[in-house]
């Protein structure tokens, strides 16, 4: 089997954050960078020419901002369409739900930890690369549990969004009864290099910023149950 590597082209204008990027991509195997734009425009050329896989987007630029980048992709789309990380220090629900509904996969709040990139990155991919071909089901499964929780409100710039996202969807693959506290929590912790009282008292505080106050009043257990019953109805997962 063919072990070519993801196409990465980072879009960001801080010069030092792309030279962090691309060092550290630089030692794996699994990705390899094509190109580094450091704005919008040129961020568009790029797209075209070298066909990237995936481009991880910063939200504020000079010249075209990210948004605008993904508006400008739906209005003339490429030969090839990659997958889209958006990124911004900004952790506003109608910016962060824009970029969804403009067509990003996945959106990460700055600062992130690189590992956790290069998971989304291996995880978003496009079909095409053999890294990522077991990972199909699970491309539309996290842009679902995404979507549903900004549209129920939940803030995203707290850790108990990400905790929230990766628990839904531990459950939503399981075909098994899935205990939290041994099993969903040492999961997600494990992931996130912290512990399950951690990722409890986050994704609590995380609940506590929807909406509705109903949902505000669910258990963890509740919560999480309720949100993947309803993502496995409407997207018939």
């Amino acid at each position: 089997m063919s072990t070519t590597p993801i196409k990465l082209l980072i879009v960001d204008d801080n010069h030092a954050m792309c030279n962090i990027l691309r060092d550290y991509f630089q030692m794996t195997e699994q990705v390899t960078i094509c190109g580094i734009a450091f704005n919008g425009e040129e961020a568009l050329e790029k797209i075209r020419v070298q066909q990237p896989d995936v481009v991880l987007l910063d939200i504020i630029m000079p010249q075209l901002d990210g948004l605008s980048v993904l508006e400008k992709l739906n209005a003339d789309p490429p030969k090839k369409r990659p997958a889209i990380i958006v990124t911004s220090a900004l952790g506003q629900e109608m910016i962060t739900n824009r970029a969804l509904q403009l067509g990003a996969n996945y959106y990460l709040i700055k600062p992130y930890q690189l590992q956790n990139l290069l998971d989304r990155i291996l995880m978003i991919a496009v079909p095409s690369s053999p890294f990522t071909e077991p990972q199909e089901v699970e491309i539309n499964l996290n842009a679902a549990v995404t979507r549903h929780l900004i549209g129920i409100g939940m803030s995203t710039h707290i850790v108990g969004y990400r905790y929230c996202v990766q628990a839904i969807e531990l459950l939503l693959t399981e075909t098994t009864y899935c205990p939290l506290m041994k099993f969903v929590y040492p999961e997600v912790a494990h992931k996130n290099e912290t512990t399950a009282s951690c990722v409890e008292s986050a994704i609590r505080k995380a609940i506590g910023t929807v909406r509705e106050e109903e949902l505000r009043g669910l258990s963890n257990r509740s919560f999480l149950s309720r949100i993947a019953e309803q993502i496995k109805l409407k997207y018939q997962l």
